[in-house]
């Protein structure tokens, strides 16, 4: 049993774990405070051999809207689809409210573009990594009527899909590999739209005979013609859960992982004009 634990930090230190769930760390009490810090460093050596087109030598095969490898063959040593990270999270339970205050930092091994931490890399001499700060939100609420978030988090549309992607421990499809910035990429642009880190106020429902729900008001985001913020842009989700492999139902909670039951989650969300509207159904 001892050397199974210790196998068991060892590949999750070379490889990652997701911050964004639940995982083990290192505690600390402080009165009736419980204090943990947990994170991962990672590193990955990538060749990447790019369509170059059919036709003319040298040209490259264009993607509307998609973020397929094009361009020159290139090899790279960067972070995977996740940076590092550290992330600091204290929890309580003051007045019959279970209360959690985290904050993450996740930087990268690969000097960024002065044009931001997630802009593109800059392989060159002198220069840095930038300190993605993707964290920052606290919670309150108690399991008999839900919990309430209000910080800087990971967004509901579309959550699921990059938290169950199974490139999430690695590297997956590599777009940037000549000027690495802080991640892969993964699958994000191939198969899925990505949720992105908001500032919000959610609020969760407990789960009533596997039903839950979470409803938020987010940060409105300027892209192209939608650049309008006179209202917030709202996300909507649900989910149902069932099942549950290893025999344990109260494994099965929103939170959990691909491993531990079934889910059924519609989304929603909406920005300004009011044709920017989007919808989805997804399985896990």
């Amino acid at each position: 049993m001892k050397k199974r634990t210790k196998l068991a930090v060892a590949v999750s230190a070379v490889c990652m774990v997701p911050i964004t769930q639940a995982i083990a760390g290192i505690d600390v009490n402080a009165g009736d405070w419980k204090i943990d810090f947990s994170g991962n460093v990672n590193a990955f050596y990538v060749a990447t051999q790019c369509d170059h087109g059919i036709n003319e030598p040298g040209s490259t095969t264009a993607v509307t809207g998609g973020l397929a490898c094009t361009g020159d063959h290139s090899a790279a040593v960067r972070n995977g689809l996740l940076p590092a990270a550290l992330v600091f999270s204290a929890t309580t339970r003051q007045a019959d409210l279970d209360i959690d205050v985290t904050i993450g930092f996740y930087p990268g091994i690969n000097s960024s573009a002065a044009a931001g931490v997630n802009g593109a890399g800059q392989p060159t001499a002198l220069s840095t990594p930038g300190i993605d700060a993707r964290q920052a939100y606290f919670t309150f609420g108690d399991v008999s009527w839900g919990t309430v978030k209000m910080g800087r988090d990971i967004g509901l549309f579309g959550k699921d899909a990059i938290l169950d992607d199974m490139t999430l421990l690695g590297v997956g499809t590599s777009s940037s590999t000549a000027a690495p910035g802080n991640t892969s990429l993964g699958r994000i642009g191939i198969g899925y739209i990505y949720t992105d880190w908001q500032p919000q106020i959610t609020y969760t429902t407990s789960t009533y005979g596997g039903f839950s729900g979470s409803v938020g008001v987010f940060q409105p985001l300027s892209s192209g013609i939608y650049s309008s913020h006179n209202s917030p842009q709202i996300q909507v989700g649900g989910s149902y859960v069932w099942g549950d492999p290893k025999g344990s139902a109260a494994k099965c909670v929103p939170t959990s992982s691909l491993k531990d039951c079934v889910r059924i989650r519609p989304l929603w969300t909406r920005m300004n004009p009011a044709a920017s509207t989007a919808a989805g159904l997804m399985a896990a």
